[in-house]
C-alpha cells in the first residue's frame, strides 16, 4: 500500500527514477506474495519508464535481477538464467558484491530447476563467498546480527542442494 501512495506521488511529480524504484519494489512484493503475473506486469511497467527515461537496463540490474526470481516462479528457465546472467555482469561493472551474491543464487536455483544439481553448487558455493566477504567487512555488532539474518536464504539454499545431490549421487 505504502509503494503505491509513493508511486502515485513520484508519477505526479514526475520523477521517473522514483518511479522504477517503486515499480521494482511492488513487484517484489507480488512476487513474495504469490502473485508472479502481477509481479512480471510491475517489472514491464520499470522497464517502460526505464525506457521513457531513455535508461540502459544493464544500468539497473535490480530490474533485471528481479524479472529474473519472477520468471523461476514462471517455469521460464532459459529466461530466468539470460536475466541472472546478465544481472550478475551488471553488478560486476559496479562492484556489488551483495548484486552479484543475489545473481549467482539465482543461477543456482535455476539449474537446481533445470536438475543440473552439479552446475548448480559453483554458483551458490561463489554466492556464499562473496556474502561471507561482506560479513567481514562489518565492524558495527548490531549491522552484522542483521546482516547475518539476510542471508540465511542462501545458506537453506546450499543446504538443500547439498541433501539433493547426496539423494542423487549417494556414492560422491
Amino acid at each position: 500500500i505504502t509503494y503505491l501512495k509513493s508511486l502515485a506521488y513520484r508519477q505526479k511529480s514526475k520523477n521517473l527514477n522514483g518511479e522504477i524504484v517503486d515499480l521494482v519494489a511492488l513487484a517484489r512484493f507480488y512476487h513474495r506474495t504469490n502473485n508472479p503475473q502481477v509481479a512480471l506486469s510491475q517489472i514491464e511497467k520499470a522497464k517502460e519508464r526505464l525506457n521513457d527515461a531513455k535508461g540502459d537496463i544493464t544500468k539497473r540490474p535490480d530490474i533485471i535481477l528481479q524479472e529474473g526470481w519472477i520468471q523461476v516462479e514462471l517455469g521460464k528457465f532459459a529466461q530466468a538464467e539470460e536475466n541472472f546472467s546478465l544481472a550478475r555482469k551488471s553488478y560486476e561493472a559496479i562492484d556489488s558484491r551483495a548484486g552479484q551474491a543475489m545473481s549467482l543464487c539465482g543461477l543456482s536455483v535455476v539449474n537446481q530447476r533445470k536438475g543440473k544439481l552439479k552446475e548448480a553448487l559453483p554458483y551458490i558455493e561463489e554466492s556464499i563467498k562473496l556474502v561471507e566477504s561482506l560479513l567481514t567487512q562489518i565492524i558495527n555488532n548490531k549491522f552484522r546480527l542483521t546482516f547475518s539474518s539476510g542471508i540465511q536464504p542462501y545458506y537453506e539454499i546450499y543446504i538443500n542442494l547439498l541433501m539433493r545431490l547426496h539423494e542423487v549421487f549417494p556414492n560422491e
